[in-house]
């Protein structure tokens, strides 16, 4: 009976006893990002939702569509009351975020003693782009490197079919350099050691093929236009062909003619989509939309994108491509000169290149609570929590230790090679210069693109791509395109079936505009 008792007495303190509070998380705070709906869904899930839990905080993702509107959103949403303590900024806009006094250094918040100790496993190296005013003025992100994507059942067809073209592709050439390929010239099968040759051949091959009996056209495109995406592209094109931060300031160089009588012999033998001609630029939308169609065979994407035409490794993240195990990825072809040696070698030969765009987490001025935001993103770099982000979204591995696991820990083989020709690539590159955007730089080239090549400057004489070089427009102001919700999607093509392994040369392979123009 005592026992009874005090049993009763046990459970009526228990009933009577209040049950303990949970944690305050306080007020909603909000983190800025560009990141489609399906990307931010994961994000906030995975990520904020973990830290929310561990932290008792209250993160709430303020998710954008588009990168141009980050500032805009941020400084908006601080007037409305709202308490973003994150803003993660492309290195393109830091300048401007802190002229205009939008953020404040991360140091007014901790010390760059404490700094340097909290991120010393991640090292100097991913801290370095961070850095502005001679202090840890933000936080690294990460890096966005861009990489070839191709169509392997189109490359082996290419391979195993081009040299029925290789009279023509000689000819063609040889308008420019007087010689054609070069000596003992074969399109190579590994794509790591493709050069500038390798990628024209397949280009003019693929011009001239007919697939699933629709008219043969041009399956190769890199993005135009004087917006960052175009001048990125052609800037990172005049590196392939030996171009420097020293000799990008002056457009007669070189690497500049290289560079040109290339691009203008793509535009003479129809190897570029037209689309890249137009008034429009031809940016990050349209090279995915042309590989999600299947229209296009090879374009430069970042490895992001990758992960989103492929797929992705979470539920939500459906591939936009019908026949994702088509797709490849790998580092962007080497450079090499039209102009030839007199044993038939190119007269300059130059390693691949990319430039490197880091982004940044960015601390905002009118942060309430700052030391949440840092705790964050220290947060975000432990290990575990970086190589979740990266497998789901496909960022680049920088982390030392991610990147020394990334064997084991990123076992999908697609994924796994889309990150082997990211960290190839960033080993061949290097951040985007200031020059590209604060002096101009990527709007001259981009300028003399569209007067050269889209302009219709023959490619030979050389003379009248050097008088153009020599004359160079003024750069203009980075612009930005204001993407309208009124814009009429544009129609997807449908892909033709991917090639049979047993398919016969003579009886299947079409060929058409052989020996005319296109």
């Amino acid at each position: 009976m005592v026992i009874g008792v005090g049993v009763d007495v046990f459970f009526a303190v228990v009933n009577f006893y209040p049950v303990a509070p949970h944690p305050n998380p306080g007020p909603r705070r909000y983190v800025v990002m560009q990141l489609d709906e399906i990307q931010g869904a994961w994000f906030q899930a995975n990520i904020l939702d973990v830290f929310n839990k561990e932290t008792s905080s209250n993160l709430e993702l303020l998710r954008v569509p588009e990168e141009e509107q980050l500032q805009a959103i941020t400084r908006d949403a601080a007037q409305s009351g709202k308490d973003v303590v994150l803003t993660a900024l492309p290195e393109t806009q830091l300048a401007h975020a802190i002229d205009t006094k939008l953020v404040r250094p991360f140091s007014s918040v901790t010390s760059s003693d404490r700094i340097a100790t909290d991120f010393e496993e991640v090292g100097a190296a991913v801290l370095a782009p961070a850095k502005a005013k001679g202090t840890q003025y933000f936080l690294p992100r990460m890096s966005v490197v861009d990489v070839a994507a191709y169509r392997v059942s189109k490359v082996r067809d290419a391979i195993s079919h081009w040299s029925a073209l290789r009279p023509q592709i000689n000819a063609a050439i040889a308008k420019v350099n007087g010689k054609g390929l070069p000596a003992g010239y074969e399109l190579g099968l590994t794509p790591a050691k493709w050069t500038s040759y390798d990628l024209f051949v397949m280009a003019y091959y693929w011009s001239h093929r007919s697939y699933g009996g629709e008219p043969a056209r041009a399956r190769v495109a890199h993005r135009t236009g004087d917006e960052i995406d175009g001048q990125r592209d052609i800037v990172s094109a005049l590196y392939r062909q030996g171009a420097t931060d020293a000799t990008a300031t002056k457009p007669n160089t070189q690497a500049a003619v290289d560079l040109f009588q290339w691009e203008a012999l793509y535009r003479d033998e129809g190897a570029y989509v037209p689309e890249m001609f137009e008034a429009d630029p031809f940016d990050d939308e349209a090279v995915l939309a042309g590989l999600e169609s299947g229209d296009l065979y090879f374009a430069p994407i970042d490895t992001m994108e990758a992960f989103n035409i492929h797929g992705g490794s979470h539920a939500a993240a459906v591939a936009a491509v019908a026949d994702p195990s088509d797709l490849e990825f790998t580092s962007m072809p080497r450079g090499a000169s039209l102009a030839l040696d007199a044993k038939g070698h190119p007269q300059r030969q130059r390693p691949s290149f990319s430039f490197l765009e880091d982004w940044v987490w960015a601390l905002p001025a009118a942060a309430n609570d700052a030391k949440v935001g840092y705790q964050l993103v220290r947060f975000l770099w432990r290990p575990d929590i970086h190589a979740r982000e990266c497998e789901a979204l496909g960022m680049l591995p920088l982390h030392p230790r991610i990147v020394t696991e990334r064997v084991s820990r990123f076992r999908l083989d697609w994924m796994s090679h889309v990150f082997e020709a990211g960290l190839e690539q960033a080993r061949y590159g290097e951040a985007t210069p200031p020059l590209l955007v604060e002096k101009g730089i990527g709007s001259i080239y981009a300028q003399l693109w569209s007067r050269i090549v889209a302009g219709g400057v023959p490619v030979i004489p050389e003379q009248g791509i050097t008088a153009m070089l020599e004359a160079p427009p003024a750069p203009k102001p980075l612009a930005v395109r204001a993407k309208s919700d009124a814009d009429p999607p544009q129609p997807k093509k449908v892909e033709a079936p991917p090639l049979k392994e047993d398919e016969d040369w003579e009886s299947d392979v079409v060929l058409e505009r052989v020996g005319s123009k296109p």
